[in-house]
């Protein structure tokens, strides 16, 4: 979810992707939220990239 995210896709857009429902990737983003201790989606996605749990 997060490597989609960093590409600048909207939950629409990944749910469309990935073949699932927006719910289901609000409740995985949220789950990366809890996680990774972030705040907002945008936020998992900067500590992820700083702990090198995604590359770009």
């Amino acid at each position: 979810m997060l490597s989609f995210l960093a590409q600048g896709y909207k939950t629409a857009r990944i749910a469309e992707k990935l073949g699932v429902t927006e719910a289901t990737v609000t409740l995985h983003f949220g789950a990366a939220r809890k996680a990774l201790g972030a705040n907002t989606r945008e936020q998992a996605l900067v500590i992820a990239l700083q702990h090198g749990l995604l590359t770009l």
